[in-house]
């Protein structure tokens, strides 16, 4: 079990942010990951539902403890729903 807390950059390039995403997994699959949390911002919920079949542990946005301005909603990633091509 892992967790993964917000992936936040600077610019919003797509290559970025997947390439990110892609780095995460990756990590998590060497360390024999099975299951990671996710903490994601709500408008990109359904895009980590789409590209990794994640699913939302609740439907509620909450505020990070410290970041007032910085919802987010709890989101499960287990390795036997993720598609292949996530896995290298």
């Amino acid at each position: 079990l892992a967790a993964s807390w917000r992936i936040v950059t600077g610019v919003h390039e797509r290559k970025v942010v997947l390439g990110l995403v892609a780095c995460t997994v990756d990590i998590g699959v060497q360390l024999g990951v099975q299951t990671c949390l996710f903490a994601v911002h709500p408008h990109h919920k359904r895009i980590y539902e789409r590209i990794l079949n994640m699913e939302a542990l609740d439907s509620h946005q909450r505020s990070m403890e410290g970041l007032s301005h910085a919802p987010s909603v709890l989101m499960r990633w287990d390795i036997e729903k993720c598609p292949d091509k996530w896995l290298r």
